[in-house]
């Protein structure tokens, strides 16, 4: 049965507007509405099919939140910057958000799109589950899960569920093909330490299509506030594929779709920390956003990030594509359209 209602927020991003498309193309709800701060967010929203409401997660300022929604997908967060100004969107504005909502007559599902970072690296030898307890290196993780544990605060009204994605790429993504962007210029694979850690990855499409399946009928989270013993887990989804990548091995796959030569280059840590500072200053001097920053450098020299991703599939039947037949793929498919 269609649903009635729908609210995808950050829904113009790289994730937003494949999940939009997506859930259009299935036609899981009769109405799909969408967050925007500006005239020019309205404009794409509406162009993706979604009826824009003007709302500004930093502030709860803006049109009044549709209530009776069936599901909020909750993509919409802050990557990076200070801690300070990350917890503010993350975690407050998240917040804001399930606030808006709670005189809905409904027990609206939220799907939160969170991040492994904020379960923190694990050891090389074994992969992260999603009941082992949370331990995130970086400010960004931090404030990721600062957001999971403010929604978790409204579990005993809303059917909340966290799903934490590894490294996403498809059609539409940016940061990712930054990296891969400068491979093709400079022939080099830029690598903290020897690029050996474990990295996982999952294809924009596979991550839209386990959304939608925990939506449906994934498992929910148990409340903090009332249940402070609560299952650990408990409606926590990891989304990977099931095999890992190295930047090693990204820096081979890319050579050898590509067809071009590229040469890994380890650097020390404490010379990516500089350049991570570097990036810093030139975001805050003319207020642009930039991936590398010493937050990243943290999550890039982790022993590992393999994840576990066998609940979902287990209890879903959720399908992975392999990671490297779908990122050769992606590579070939950036290429033929001039991003590569």
């Amino acid at each position: 049965m269609q649903l009635q209602k729908a609210i995808v927020t950050g829904a113009t991003g790289f994730i937003g507007s494949n999940l939009v498309r997506y859930l259009k193309s299935v036609s899981f709800a009769e109405s799909i509405y969408g967050l925007s701060r500006s005239e020019t967010g309205d404009r794409k929203l509406l162009d993706l099919g979604v009826t824009p409401i003007r709302y500004d997660l930093e502030t709860g300022h803006g049109d009044e939140i549709p209530q009776d929604v069936d599901v909020v997908f909750h993509l919409a967060g802050k990557l990076s910057g200070s801690l300070k100004s990350m917890l503010k969107v993350n975690e407050g504005g998240t917040g804001l958000l399930l606030n808006s909502l709670k005189k809905s007559n409904k027990r609206t599902t939220i799907i939160i799109l969170s991040s492994i970072a904020a379960a923190g690296p694990g050891k090389r030898e074994g992969n992260r589950k999603e009941s082992d307890p949370p331990s995130p290196i970086s400010d960004y993780g931090r404030s990721k899960l600062a957001g999971e544990r403010q929604a978790l605060a409204f579990s005993d009204q809303f059917a909340v569920s966290i799903i934490r994605p590894g490294i996403v790429f498809g059609p539409g993504d940016k940061e990712f093909l930054r990296l891969l962007q400068t491979m093709k210029l400079l022939h080099l694979n830029p690598m903290i330490g020897k690029g050996d850690s474990p990295l996982s990855f999952i294809e924009v499409g596979d991550l839209v299509q386990l959304m939608v399946l925990v939506a449906n009928k994934g498992e929910r989270a148990g409340s903090l506030t009332h249940q402070g013993n609560a299952q650990p887990g408990l409606g926590v989804y990891n989304a990977a594929t099931e095999d890992f990548l190295t930047l090693k091995d990204l820096g081979r796959l890319f050579s050898h779709t590509s067809k071009r030569a590229v040469i890994s280059v380890p650097f020390p840590k404490s010379i990516g920390y500089c350049l991570g500072y570097a990036g810093e200053l030139f975001s805050s001097l003319f207020k642009q956003p930039i991936t590398l920053t010493r937050d990243k450098i943290r999550e890039a020299s982790a022993e590992s990030w393999r994840v576990d991703s066998g609940k979902a599939v287990e209890q879903l039947g959720w399908q992975r594509s392999p990671t490297r037949e779908s990122l050769g793929r992606w590579i070939e498919e950036a290429q033929q359209s001039g991003l590569l």
